[in-house]
């Protein structure tokens, strides 16, 4: 396994969904851009809102990565983020 070997609560902010983002870059050279075109904007939609982000989006009030991503995955199948 590699890494800097700190262990996670050492180691900040280490933005989580950066490897989503790659995913968008990725759906968009093998040339599906529409569901690149769902995820960014499932994924703006999430962070523009502020409320289910981690804690390198917003220190003040943040969920876990898991949380984020289910939300990001609720936005893509057009659900409703209450």
């Amino acid at each position: 396994a590699g890494g800097d070997g700190l262990p996670r609560r050492e180691r900040g902010p280490g933005g989580e969904h950066a490897l989503t983002l790659a995913g968008v870059m990725l759906l968009r050279y093998i040339g599906e851009a529409g569901a690149a075109d769902r995820l960014q904007n499932a994924v703006e939609a999430v962070v523009k809102e502020g409320r289910y982000v981690t804690r390198d989006l917003n220190p003040a009030a943040y969920v876990g990565t898991m949380e984020m991503a289910d939300r990001i995955i609720e936005r893509m199948e057009g659900g409703c983020i209450v």
